[in-house]
């Protein structure tokens, strides 16, 4: 199975030409000109936080990059498309990364960076390959391992 690069869900290659112009558009779109809309237009901060919903999940299916470093920038998101009205850009940026980076999502994120090594180098299928034959006489042994 080949692997999956970015930005194949809308057709486009990294190294194309306009691939890179794309993605710049894509970015200030998501962090100047929406919301800057969002705090002209949209008087409710449930709003605000539904557009930002909605564009974090427009970043997630064009594929522009991986899910891990869209959820880092959630934390901007929030900031930048006011979700927290009544207080200024620096209180809403120390509360948000204050709560978003504890011990557990620092354990969550780790996991990821290694789930994703281990996919990029097919670690899973060697091991997977290294294991199977060992435990093939024994299906449950096999489950036990696979769980």
């Amino acid at each position: 199975k080949q692997q999956e690069e970015p930005g194949d869900r809308l057709g486009l290659r990294w190294g194309t030409r306009g691939t890179l112009s794309v993605v710049v558009i894509m970015y200030l779109m998501a962090v100047v000109v929406i919301p800057i809309a969002c705090r002209m237009y949209l008087a409710q901060a449930w709003q605000r936080c539904v557009i930002m919903i909605i564009v974090v999940v427009v970043f997630n299916l064009a594929n522009f990059q991986d899910i891990y470093c869209t959820a880092l920038m959630i934390p901007l998101f929030a900031v930048t498309y006011g979700i927290f009205p009544g207080k200024d850009a620096w209180t809403v940026s120390l509360l948000v990364i204050g709560r978003m980076f504890n011990d557990t999502s620092f354990l969550l994120l780790g996991a990821f960076v290694v789930c994703a090594i281990m996919s990029k180098c097919q670690l899973e299928i060697r091991i997977g390959n290294l294991i199977t034959p060992l435990l093939d006489t024994s299906p449950s042994l096999l489950f036990f391992w696979l769980m």
